[in-house]
């Protein structure tokens, strides 16, 4: 999780009974499942509101409950991450909402989520002074330890709006992978930092995996995604590599490696081939 927090007062260390209403959470559909209903109602729980993007581009069977605090942002075509994640914040902004939190459709959290990440962000302004320039944390796994991350996904992203806003909000060529990567590359070159918590936790599948010999993930993208993914690293490169040089040599590395073992093990390496050409090519 990452909370985006730039100059925290002294008033944000002691947060009220009513934290929490100071908090919406962004949850972007695309053809949920019937669980969701059951997010919607655990966001409600722990949140003042909850601004639902739906990117489905048809009707679904699963109709979301019209209650006060859940607030359609927008419905019934795909305008990418991205531009769903801008929408709500442009929402939450008008509304007043102070923070807002990300999630996708299979995210799962636990009872006191909102409230404990709050009172991790003033734990962090005790520590490190009202002039720090941390920009926010995330959930860590099983072995990992406190300190500055360099990036994180976006569910889970806990932000505060003001700083969304100055960061420049979210990059819209990017329509879903590489969003949040952007995010946080953009938010480090403007100075803030990502720290890792081990203290808030959020449940989140991250996509089917073939294990290959016992030894190796290989995720198991489909052509679009591959497309999407190139496309990404084509602008990290473009726009990055002077800023953070060693980053970006590490993410082509990773994803030429990666692309090399699906058009090794998975079927479908003509289509595969042609997605990476036009995401190369794409602009």
């Amino acid at each position: 999780m990452i909370y985006f927090n730039k100059s925290l007062s002294v008033d944000d260390l002691h947060f009220g009974n009513g934290a929490r209403h100071r908090v919406g959470a962004v949850l972007v559909l695309f053809y949920p499942k019937r669980n969701v209903i059951g997010l919607v109602d655990s966001l409600l729980s722990e949140c003042g509101c909850v601004y639902i993007v739906d990117n489905s581009e048809s009707d679904h069977d699963v109709f979301l409950p019209q209650t006060d605090g859940v607030v359609m942002v927008h419905g019934g075509n795909n305008i990418g991450l991205a531009k769903a994640y801008n929408l709500a914040v442009q929402r939450a902004k008008m509304d007043g909402v102070e923070y807002v939190v990300f999630f996708d459709q299979d995210s799962t959290i636990n009872k006191g989520f909102v409230d404990c990440a709050l009172g991790d962000i003033g734990k962090l302004q005790a520590e490190f002074g009202a002039d720090n320039r941390i920009m926010g944390l995330r959930s860590g796994r099983k072995g990992e330890n406190k300190g500055e991350v360099e990036m994180t996904i976006g569910s889970g992203l806990f932000v505060r709006v003001s700083d969304i806003v100055r960061v420049g909000g979210f990059d819209e060529r990017r329509f879903v992978d590489g969003v949040d990567e952007e995010f946080c590359i953009r938010a480090r070159k403007n100075g803030y930092a990502i720290w890792l918590t081990s203290d808030v936790l959020m449940g989140h599948e991250i996509g089917e995996s073939l294990k290959v010999f016992n030894l190796v993930n290989v995720f198991q993208y489909s052509p679009f995604r591959v497309m999407l993914q190139v496309h990404h690293t084509r602008l990290l490169v473009a726009e990055y590599f002077f800023v953070f040089p060693l980053y970006v040599v590490r993410k082509v590395v990773w994803q030429a490696w990666h692309l090399l073992l699906m058009f090794a093990f998975l079927p479908g390496r003509n289509a595969r081939l042609r997605a990476l050409l036009k995401g190369i090519l794409q602009s």
